[in-house]
């Protein structure tokens, strides 16, 4: 293997952040980026990073008493990956893909919405935090990556979404 050849990015990024009230706090960002690189061959492909369009919306809510409750929406233009060969793909039976549309396919748009409480509480030995939230609320099945199914010859060729709704929750003691 040789490691040579070349890449390129450029982007720009916008970031607000204010204070909505003495208890609201919201931050935003709009980025626009993209990136190429090559091998030997000298041509520039999509880069694996090369989402031209993010954008993230934010809030922490101060609710008292120790308690925060966090918003936060995620969107993305979708991310290039190279498809499969499927005709090799079936007859190696194992996922093959296709080098001549390298990066060449993009998935479509991302997006996803977290929340979560946290309370924290000053005790006489220490702190104790917890917090409750869900993740992907709006269950939104981003793409993640192609699987090939070696079990499933009929099967062939599986799209996976990335992890559906998600509750999370916890607690922490520190002394």
């Amino acid at each position: 293997m040789t490691s040579e050849g070349h890449g390129l990015a450029r982007g720009i990024e916008f970031s607000l952040s204010a204070r909505a009230s003495s208890r609201i706090r919201v931050t935003t960002t709009l980025a626009y980026a993209r990136s190429w690189y090559s091998g030997l061959d000298g041509v520039l492909r999509k880069g694996n990073f090369d989402l031209p369009i993010v954008a993230n919306f934010g809030t922490i809510w101060t609710m008292g008493r120790g308690t925060l409750m966090t918003i936060r929406y995620s969107g993305a233009s979708g991310r290039p990956y190279t498809p499969d060969n499927q005709t090799l793909s079936f007859s190696q039976n194992r996922d093959v893909y296709d080098l001549s549309k390298i990066n060449s396919i993009r998935a479509s748009a991302y997006s996803r919405l977290d929340f979560r409480i946290e309370n924290n509480q000053h005790l006489r030995y220490g702190t104790m935090t917890w917090h409750v939230g869900l993740q992907n609320a709006l269950g939104t099945n981003n793409f993640y990556s192609n699987e090939w199914r070696p079990r499933c010859p009929k099967c062939g060729i599986l799209e996976q979404g990335q992890m559906p709704r998600f509750p999370d929750g916890g607690i922490e003691y520190q002394f």
